[in-house]
């Protein structure tokens, strides 16, 4: 996962959607690969706390992949991560 995020600004560099302040928030969120200890503190209690949602999450994106149904893997996929590692940051300020 640590390896997906590092990657997100160069995979999407060309795409119009992604915002500045977007990327900057998910590399932000990302910085806990960065910390080993951290990592597995953060994961450990998160995985007690939200073990339904995360078998709900992990048992979605295998169905989804089975019928290839790639936008809602991405999407179980990226709550499975939320779920892990909590929320991404919110923005520091919102567009008028």
């Amino acid at each position: 996962m640590g390896n997906i995020i590092s990657q997100l600004p160069a995979d999407l560099a060309t795409c119009e959607m992604a915002k500045t302040s977007d990327l900057e928030r998910i590399e932000h969120w990302g910085q806990i690969f960065k910390h080993p200890f951290l990592l597995l503190q953060t994961v450990g209690y998160n995985a007690i706390h939200h073990l339904p949602a995360i078998g709900t999450d992990i048992s979605n994106m295998a169905q989804d992949i089975m019928v290839k149904d790639h936008k809602a893997a991405g999407i179980a996929l990226a709550d499975l991560m939320i779920q892990n590692l909590g929320p991404v940051p919110p923005a520091l300020h919102q567009a008028i």
